[in-house]
């Protein structure tokens, strides 16, 4: 993801985002593969940043390195998951 990415503010419009295309019932059927992707690119993400020891010699980019993230913000993409209603089969 991009740096910009790492701000409280995007993560609040990435989660918002999901949240409305996740949650519309109509959504599931054919549209569904861009809001998956999303949800993806960020659980990996912020997942990332959370794997960089303090202090480590690290490949990885500053961005992600100096990332907000933890595992608060996992939890909110946990709970948008566990809100997703998913039509039963009949």
């Amino acid at each position: 993801m991009p740096p910009e990415f790492h701000s409280t503010k995007s993560f609040d419009q990435c989660i918002s985002m999901l949240k409305n295309d996740l949650g519309d019932p109509s959504v599931l059927g054919e549209g569904i593969d861009a809001p998956l992707l999303l949800f993806g690119l960020v659980y990996r993400e912020i997942s990332r940043s959370m794997e960089i020891e303090p202090d480590a010699q690290t490949k990885a980019p500053n961005h992600l390195v100096n990332s907000p993230f933890g595992i608060k913000e996992l939890k909110k993409i946990e709970g948008v998951l566990k809100g997703v209603h998913l039509p039963s089969k009949k």
